[in-house]
């Protein structure tokens, strides 16, 4: 009997250690196969991040300390105050700072005014002022078309006869023409052009009677001297 116990107990201890043994190569490949995700998961977010860093800085930008406001103009002056500009005919370029409020002055020539004003293409003639636009914070480059019309409200005309004598049609000139030379016989002239068909009667016979008593005047001298 002892011998049958003996055999038995060695069967249950060989038993419990395979499933011992069992047990600890289950749980231990559980452990391995746990760690192997979390290195995998752990990999993966790290190329992520990575790449997101990597993809950020491809996109960022500079951005700049001052923008350039390109003025577009004709018979205007204009002037940015506390800037210099680089004029190119009639095309005038300003540098001013970024989120500057920049204010424009705007000087038609004489003869001329602002009809319209167009920034970056959208109409702002509203916002000009006793000669003056000021601008929102500038925030990029801009561009400022200055466009301007003939004044005709009033002062000089530009119509290039203006200088012509009415009368005459040709320019007048500093000495004038020698019909137009004060002598007292052209003011007498001058008068009887003056004065209507009724009012120059009179005069023509009263110089009429004085020509005719100048004649009989040298007459009879002439024939009291023979």
């Amino acid at each position: 009997m002892r011998k049958k116990t003996e055999n038995l107990d060695i069967i249950v201890d060989k038993k419990t250690v395979r499933i011992t043994t069992a047990v600890f190569v289950t749980v231990m490949t559980m452990l391995a196969a746990i760690a192997a995700m979390f290195f995998t998961t752990m990999s993966v977010l790290a190329a992520d991040a990575g790449s997101s860093s990597n993809s950020q800085s491809t996109i960022s930008t500079t951005v700049p300390d001052s923008h350039n406001i390109r003025v577009e103009k004709s018979h205007a002056d204009v002037v940015i105050e506390g800037e210099e500009d680089q004029i190119e005919g009639n095309i005038d370029n300003f540098v001013v700072d970024r989120f500057a409020e920049p204010k424009i002055r705007i000087t038609p020539e004489e003869g001329w005014k602002v009809s319209r004003i167009l920034l970056n293409g959208e109409d702002v003639t509203e916002q000009f002022q006793d000669g003056y636009l000021t601008l929102e914070e500038v925030c990029e480059d801009t561009t400022l078309v200055i466009e301007t019309a003939e004044d005709t409200s009033g002062g000089e005309s530009k119509d290039p006869d203006k200088d012509k004598d009415p009368n005459k049609g040709t320019p007048v000139t500093g000495k004038g023409h020698e019909s137009e030379k004060k002598t007292p016989l052209n003011k007498l002239k001058n008068q009887i052009a003056a004065v209507t068909g009724d009012e120059a009667r009179p005069m023509l016979y009263a110089l009429s009677a004085i020509a005719a008593a100048a004649v009989i005047s040298v007459t009879v001298i002439r024939r009291k001297n023979k």
